[in-house]
């Protein structure tokens, strides 16, 4: 089996990142030494001319260099300082007509990413077994909380999270946004794109209208699709849903993205609930919000489906994936079903088959 590994990354900050947790998680035995064993790994990274001087000096990315088949695609000519989703699609347009030239399976890393040891080694029993896309909803945490946990992990260049480990992290640490995210939160993301309900015993359950596409083994070559890997992507290259694995468990599989908790993140997207329904509705209706029993989290990523319908985000709503702190803990069945039933209820007013809540005008 032919794998492509496919990282884009530039910027200060995102290359230190990849530099000392991303590409040490990679290396963890469970990740790219588990697909070399069973196939042969070629790591893609796209960067800038700048960003490369940097990286080349560094012990981990010699490390990679030593254990991988790395090939260095340097593009200078595009707009890094515009829309940054622009140039990743380009960049993974590119990623996708190299590996239709070899029928590989792709993985997409990104370089704020950390995942459990063993994570592509499930992605690789996953394709094997005829899956042609591996998705799992990803977690943001605080970027320095997590550093501090995870730089002295790291031994030799490789960092051996356990999902355990990253499930508390993202249980201790959650970024602000995720919080936001949250039932029951005192303050709601006017962008709500995951609903997060906790766990009674630790750990939470995450339903998500974008997931990320870990693994994809493209069953339709040389087709470029115009959106983002978590979105329309997916739908692109592999078309047969029936193919797509959606992991549940953090057990299998766990990402955390690291992001810096500033407060212009906090005063643009957090808001009391009422406040964040009313922005999130963007004038869709107006009345009495306490019609509906609903979270306002909830009810904000419906009209943002109804403004923006995505046919993949229906299905993913379906899926939950269940982060376990505690090995064999209980009442999962419970919260899958109340989060099943809210998910649902999304579904419904984005398709127009029930009407939106009333909310207040807020002055």
């Amino acid at each position: 089996m032919e794998w492509h590994v496919v990282n884009v990354v530039w910027g200060e900050r995102h290359t230190k990142l990849w530099l000392d947790v991303a590409v040490p998680a990679l290396l963890a035995d469970g990740n790219l030494p588990a697909l070399a064993h069973g196939g042969h790994v070629t790591y893609r990274l796209y960067t800038r001319a700048q960003e490369l001087a940097v990286i080349r000096s560094h012990p981990t990315y010699r490390l990679l260099q030593s254990c991988f088949e790395v090939h260095e695609f340097v593009n200078d000519r595009l707009d890094y300082s515009g829309d940054k989703y622009k140039v990743m699609n380009l960049c993974h347009c590119h990623a996708l007509l190299e590996a239709a030239r070899e029928d590989a399976a792709l993985v997409f890393s990104c370089p704020d990413a950390v995942w459990s040891d063993g994570s592509l080694a499930y992605a690789a029993r996953s394709i094997e077994k005829g899956h042609r896309a591996v998705m799992t909803a990803g977690v943001r945490v605080d970027m320095r909380c997590a550093l501090e946990s995870l730089l002295p992990e790291t031994e030799g260049g490789v960092l051996r999270a356990s999902p355990e480990q990253l499930a508390g992290l993202a249980s201790r640490s959650p970024h602000p946004l995720t919080a936001a995210m949250t039932v029951g939160s005192p303050e709601v993301c006017a962008m709500a794109t995951h609903l997060y309900w906790p766990h009674p015993a630790g750990g939470f359950l995450v339903r998500a209208m974008h997931t990320h596409p870990l693994a994809v083994w493209p069953s339709v070559k040389n087709r470029l699709p115009g959106a983002t890997v978590d979105s329309g992507f997916v739908s692109a290259v592999c078309p047969e849903s029936a193919t797509w694995d959606f992991v549940d468990d953090s057990n299998n599989v766990l990402g955390v993205e690291l992001s810096p908790s500033d407060e212009g993140v906090m005063k643009t997207w957090v808001f009391p609930p009422r406040r964040a329904v009313e922005l999130g509705l963007w004038g869709l209706t107006d009345g009495d919000f306490s019609q509906t029993d609903l979270p306002p989290q909830a009810v904000v990523m419906a009209a943002f489906l109804r403004q923006h319908p995505d046919p993949f985000a229906r299905v993913a709503l379906e899926r939950a994936l269940c982060v376990h702190l505690i090995q064999g803990d209980s009442g999962w069945g419970r919260l899958t079903a109340t989060s099943l039933g809210v998910a649902r209820q999304v579904v419904a007013w984005a398709s127009e088959r029930a009407p939106l809540p009333r909310v207040p005008k807020v002055a």
